[in-house]
């Protein structure tokens, strides 16, 4: 899964754990973030096309 800051979160820079020296900035994607830090991110969801949500709707269906 990849993150972003959310809005009205500042650049910031963390000073301890494994995450140590990392600095995180508004408009950049981020595959691994700091897990005491979380509450400051959003994550990305990429949107599902109509045709694949589709195709996923018809197979649960045919399941049920």
């Amino acid at each position: 899964m990849k993150y972003k800051l959310r809005k009205g979160q500042e650049t910031f820079e963390v000073v301890d754990g494994s995450f140590v020296g990392q600095k995180y900035q508004q408009n950049t994607v981020y595959n691994k973030i700091p897990p005491a830090e979380k509450h400051r991110f959003e994550a990305i969801i990429k949107p599902v096309k109509k045709k694949e949500g589709a195709k996923a709707n018809e197979k649960l269906q045919s399941v049920t």
